[in-house]
């Protein structure tokens, strides 16, 4: 008996080979290749190169790399703004707070060399397929200035836009930065786990001389080592992004991840027990819980967590569904106190694969600019940024060219 001919179609599909299927994507790339290209020969899409480091760190301008001569960690500073050895005297190391400058004798030998780079590329989308939003980057044209300068937008058309102990608010309504924006202007602080690839371990019996306890402590400030060669008046700062990613989880474990800002915080439990769950508490003083709630589990232990504090809004998110907000006023903000983060195991055991803690730069106080008609921009980073802050200018219509597209970001928003 003959298979039938959609039994044949079905069994030739399944045998396509791997070149064909090598083919067909190197086709699909092509025209999109060809596509990209069309929209830049017709002027809808325009690649350009950063110059600025006022967008820093979701655009790096000129920059100079190299690596911490104790911890090795990437470091990263403008070379569009100061000199470069003035860059190298005020040069800290944001991870171990180790200055370029103290290198001792011992260290020369192994401090590895500065080289130059260039700037991100970026996309310009020319021509305003949608009107423009919030957080947007948007690429304008300035008065006596070369080329296109690219800002964020935070206040749109009637807007008054001012910012009051770190936070933005637009006709005196707090605006507070999405998820995704923070992750475009994340600066790493930690990042940790095993250097034999096995992941970071904490077990609750302390097997092996395992710890059942993982502790950061920092006085967290608003101080740029991106650019250490700009005067910068240091401020407090408890924008904290804290993200877990889970390798394993014995049966029946529960850990406790708890973040403080002097009298102030959060404890958040998790138990994977006969019946998942996680429950969080926001501690006021003498650890008095101001809110708390709890939320059964679909699954087992989530694979990766974030916990977020960027602009005074607790933030908790599982496998990137949000499990809960909760915002709180300026009254509870510390002083002179260190950022606190641990993780304890409270039963059982568990591999990360890996944990690392950002920090979200704030806002200056103070007020920006009126809106009216036009837009009011931000640079991602205060310190050097011409924008808004200065005079209160605000953008018209005509003046914004359009949206800015990083080619790091065009298949998807990035995230650590």
């Amino acid at each position: 008996m003959r298979p039938r001919e959609d039994t044949l179609i079905f069994r030739r599909s399944r045998m396509a080979s791997p070149v064909k299927r090598l083919g067909r994507s190197l086709v699909l790339i092509a025209i999109g290749v060809l596509a990209l290209d069309q929209l830049a020969l017709q002027g809808l899409m325009t690649p350009i190169v950063v110059t600025s480091g006022s967008m820093f760190p979701t655009l790096r301008g000129l920059h100079w790399k190299s690596h911490c001569p104790r911890c090795g960690r990437e470091l990263l500073w403008d070379a569009a703004w100061g000199e470069k050895r003035t860059t190298l005297i005020r040069a800290v190391c944001p991870v171990c707070g180790k200055r370029w400058a103290e290198v001792q004798p011992g260290e020369s030998a192994k401090a590895p060399p500065v080289s130059q780079h260039s700037g991100d590329r970026i996309l310009v989308f020319r021509g305003l397929v949608r009107p423009v939003q919030r957080w947007d980057l948007a690429a304008i044209r300035e008065q006596n200035m070369p080329g296109l300068v690219v800002k964020r937008v935070v206040g749109l058309p009637g807007e008054k836009v001012f910012v009051k102990a770190g936070l933005l608010y637009c006709n005196d309504v707090p605006m507070r930065r999405p998820l995704p924006v923070q992750w475009e202007m994340a600066r790493l602080l930690t990042r940790c786990g095993n250097e034999d690839g096995q992941g970071l371990v904490l077990s609750a019996d302390g097997v092996d001389k395992k710890s059942a306890e993982w502790v950061y402590s920092r006085r967290l400030t608003t101080f740029c080592p991106y650019h250490p060669a700009a005067d910068q008046a240091e401020r407090l700062c408890t924008n904290v992004l804290w993200s877990v990613f889970l390798a394993q989880a014995a049966p029946g474990t529960a850990f406790v991840m708890s973040a403080r800002f002097g009298d102030y915080g959060i404890e958040v439990t998790w138990s994977a027990g006969e019946h998942p769950s996680v429950a969080w508490r926001i501690l006021g003083p003498e650890k008095r819980p101001l809110f708390q709630g709890r939320r059964e589990l679909p699954g087992t232990i989530p694979r990766r967590i974030v916990l977020s504090s960027v602009d005074r809004r607790w933030m908790l998110l599982m496998d990137d569904m949000g499990l809960f907000t909760h915002d709180w006023d300026d009254d509870g903000s510390p002083k002179d106190a260190p950022v606190v983060l641990r993780l304890t195991v409270t039963q059982g055991e568990i591999r990360l694969r890996e944990m690392g803690v950002w920090w979200v730069v704030p806002y200056p106080d103070g007020l920006i600019a009126d809106a009216g008609d036009g837009f009011v921009l931000l640079g991602d980073d205060p310190h050097i940024s011409l924008d808004s802050r200065q005079g209160g200018r605000r953008w018209r219509r005509e003046d914004v060219v359009g949206l800015v597209r990083p080619l790091r970001l065009v298949w998807g928003r990035w995230s650590p």
